[in-house]
């Protein structure tokens, strides 16, 4: 698990990257506590431009960059997890608020279960 901050594309300093990876931000325009997760591919097709994300680059402009302009990045297989934060602006912070932290918490277990059953598959 690694915090990107506010820029995304400080992913690429994270290469090679895994097999699998999740990238798990706040999103406005999503229900507060909510969970909406997103493949590559349903991402590619459509709604991640009514998500409000609290970065220099939205997240849709960022993830496309990474993906025209980074093959690795492009042929991995990602999922975009985003936490609602219902209306409220987003922005950087350090704190969660509870809504979040809960269902950030329901994430991180997915996760990790979702980990450990990916590090026990073999390596093909």
């Amino acid at each position: 698990m690694r915090e990107l901050g506010s820029d995304l594309l400080t992913l690429q300093t994270h290469a090679p990257y895994p097999r699998k990876l999740w990238i798990v931000d706040a999103a406005r325009g999503v229900a507060a506590g909510q969970v909406e997760i997103l493949t590559a591919e349903q991402w590619r097709q459509g709604p991640e431009a009514a998500l409000g994300w609290g970065h220099h680059l939205s997240m849709a402009q960022a993830l496309k960059l990474l993906m025209a302009t980074d093959a690795d990045f492009a042929a991995i297989d990602w999922r975009l997890v985003a936490i609602g934060v219902g209306d409220e602006p987003v922005r950087l912070q350090t704190e969660l608020s509870p809504t979040v932290a809960a269902a950030a918490a329901g994430v991180i277990e997915q996760l990790s279960q979702e980990a450990e059953a990916a590090l026990a598959e073999p390596r093909g």
